[in-house]
């Protein structure tokens, strides 16, 4: 239960950059119990083809 709410508190500001290209800045708490959350962050329909993840301010947690 700690691990689902933990991962509902991935966000990302969403903005296309003058380059046409869309940016994602994730802000929050990215590991597994997230994944489904970021996956929902994307729209893979409409994105363009070019996309930039930004991870500046997420914390990556990974112990594998």
């Amino acid at each position: 239960m700690f691990a689902r709410e933990k991962g509902k508190t991935l966000t990302a500001r969403k903005f296309t950059n003058r380059n046409g290209q869309k940016v994602y800045k994730i802000n929050g708490l990215l590991f597994f119990g997230s994944t489904l959350n970021f996956k929902n962050l994307f729209d893979l329909e409409k994105d363009p083809k070019e996309v930039i993840i930004d991870l500046k301010y997420a914390i990556v947690k990974d112990q594998s």
